[in-house]
């Protein structure tokens, strides 16, 4: 069934509604322009204060963890440690961040798990009694659990996960 019919006009043949018997106007239709979008980051000073502040948070809450471990148990090992502030970190980051994606997030989670390991590290080696031992193995695995904890700090906090 079709809405409209022709009919005769003084002008040749028109198009009029079978309903209301008016005659068609034709529609032109314009496409929207294309605007070009432009990468903003709109982070305010509060999201910014509070990214650092959480993913500092992350790193001393997981040193205190490392270090309480270390002086109960004598445990030391940055290839277990270091993952766990990282991940920390990385989901205080995405918290305080409101679960955004993006590169300053990835390196504040990042920066943040630097420092906590160290913090860690240090504390734990005071508190335990034991020397900065630096062996092949031991830094291999350091620096094993540096990159483990900072890469799943930058994966998390910047919203890949």
């Amino acid at each position: 069934m079709h809405c409209v019919e022709a009919k005769p006009t003084p002008k040749g043949v028109g198009a009029f509604c079978r309903a209301c018997g008016t005659q068609c106007v034709p529609v032109k239709v314009k496409a929207p322009e294309k605007k070009e979008r432009k990468l903003e980051i709109n982070l305010d000073t509060t999201v910014l204060l509070r990214t650092i502040g959480f993913g500092l948070g992350g790193a001393i809450a997981g040193a205190g963890i490392w270090t309480g471990v270390a002086a109960l148990t004598g445990f030391d090992q940055p290839a277990v440690f270091a993952p766990l502030i990282g991940i920390a970190c990385g989901f205080g980051v995405k918290i305080a961040g409101q679960d955004r994606p993006g590169t300053f997030f990835s390196i504040a989670a990042a920066a943040a798990t630097l420092l906590g390991a160290v913090i860690g590290k240090t504390a734990a080696v005071l508190v335990a009694h034991h020397d900065f031992v630096f062996t092949a193995g031991s830094v291999a695995l350091g620096i094993f659990g540096l990159a483990l904890g900072m890469f799943l700090a930058w994966k998390v906090g910047g919203g890949d996960f």
